[in-house]
């Protein structure tokens, strides 16, 4: 795995590897859509399982990842909180991932505390970073009681531009009062802009 840092409104945070090892333009479909041979890294193939073809053997293989990486950097947790999703799909990886976490580990999981209260576009597929800052801007609320004192984890799949994690993570530091903010991503991807 290629873990890296990334730095923001949080005490520490990580992202395990990255998504996509390479990516070649491969041309156009009958319906004018584009195509690429691409190939991802173990983890970004697991994701990719999961989030979009519903493999849910995925959890436990990326959830036992998260849990070694969180116990080998001595980062332990109250609560795990769930990056909401940009779009609804059947069952949600993040959560599922987050939920096998907090009772692996024994802290506590919560979907609830963190909602979406506007609409917005898929980020990871705005290409410029102001327009994603601007999109994402305001999109949660938070119930703040919930973070009151404890030692956050915010959990997420996908790791681009990092303006949806910046912004919950600035909500529950502000909003909540929080002993600490740690962020945790699967996998990154380079930003489009």
């Amino acid at each position: 795995m290629e873990t890296k840092e990334i730095f923001g409104p949080w005490k520490k945070g990580y992202v395990l590897d990255q998504h996509m090892l390479s990516s070649e333009f491969v041309g156009y479909s009958s319906s004018g859509i584009a195509q690429y041979n691409s190939k991802r890294s173990e983890l970004g193939e697991l994701l990719y399982q999961g989030k979009y073809l519903n493999n849910k053997s995925s959890i436990k293989i990326i959830g036992d990842l998260c849990i070694d990486f969180l116990n080998s950097s001595k980062i332990y947790p109250d609560l795990i909180l769930p990056i909401p999703p940009s779009k609804e799909r059947e069952w949600n990886l993040v959560f599922e991932v987050s939920k096998y976490i907090s009772q692996s580990i024994k802290c506590k999981y919560n979907n609830e505390s963190i909602n979406k209260i506007k609409e917005t576009k898929e980020i990871k597929s705005i290409g410029d970073f102001e327009t994603r800052e601007n999109e994402i801007k305001g999109a949660f609320n938070m119930e703040s009681k919930s973070v009151t004192g404890k030692r956050v984890l915010l959990v997420d799949d996908l790791y681009s531009s990092g303006s949806t994690m910046y912004e919950v993570a600035t909500l529950v530091s502000s909003k909540g009062d929080a002993i600490d903010v740690f962020v945790l991503c699967f996998t990154y991807t380079k930003s489009k802009s």
